[in-house]
């Protein structure tokens, strides 16, 4: 899912679907495993809900295409 926000497009990750969460899961594994073990306590996620400054499609590519 694509939103305007402050910042400009976002994608927000489809938690419902299970390779978002392996996918989700593999990043933390990685960035722990690269920063020599690093030790994480909690996670920041700003901007962790779906808000959106658009009004209807952000991106053209995502308008439906007439038939």
């Amino acid at each position: 899912m694509t939103a305007g926000v402050w910042c400009g497009n976002a994608y927000f990750p489809d938690f419902y679907k299970a390779d978002t969460n392996q996918w989700w899961s593999d990043m933390f594994d990685h960035m722990v495993s690269t920063y020599d073990n690093l030790e994480v306590d909690g996670v920041w996620l700003d901007m962790n809900e779906a808000t959106n400054f658009c009004d209807g499609y952000c991106i053209e590519e995502e308008l439906p295409k007439d038939t």
